[in-house]
């Protein structure tokens, strides 16, 4: 019996080394690309628009070349030399089984909406009159760096320390 080799879950860096589109139970259009790592990122396309922004997305960071489904089927389609990194995680699927999932990362996700660029955000704060200076010089304060950056414990109470204004009655 052949043991198949588990990828790890997290972000992986890989290339792409073979794709398709192929016919789904159901009679819908499946593309797949596999990446070197023998993972395979599958993805539904004309079954609604967020399945197809995700394909249309996924190909192109995958360094799809093409304008359409059809330029699938040319060989030279996709940047094979690019760099690209992929999500694996398991979820249980509907057998009640461990199932890989595999999501393509999109760097053009990772932006906070609204941020600002430094010009843009130093003319914000001063015209809200925003400053943290008395709150920076208390956490500076509170703060214990002893070379780790872990504020201060806590110290437990002792008998000396004892507070009568803490007596309930």
């Amino acid at each position: 019996m052949v043991e198949e080799k588990k990828i790890e879950t997290g972000i992986h860096k890989t290339k792409v080394t073979g794709w398709g589109i192929r016919e789904t139970n159901n009679g819908g259009a499946q593309i797949w690309v596999r990446f070197a790592n023998n993972v395979i990122w599958f993805q539904n396309v004309n079954s609604n628009n967020i399945g197809d922004e995700i394909a249309a997305r996924g190909l192109i960071l995958c360094g799809f070349k093409g304008n359409d489904l059809p330029d699938l089927f040319d060989d030279d389609c996709f940047d094979l030399n690019r760099d690209v990194e992929i999500y694996v995680q398991y979820k249980v699927n509907h057998e009640g089984n461990n199932q890989m999932q595999v999501n393509i990362h999109d760097p053009s996700r990772n932006q906070i909406k609204g941020n600002l660029d430094k010009r843009e955000g130093l003319k914000f704060i001063k015209s809200i009159k925003a400053t943290l200076k008395m709150d920076f010089k208390k956490a500076k304060g509170d703060i214990s760096d002893n070379g780790k950056g872990v504020a201060d414990e806590p110290k437990a109470k002792t008998e000396d320390d004892f507070d009568d204004t803490e007596i309930p009655f």
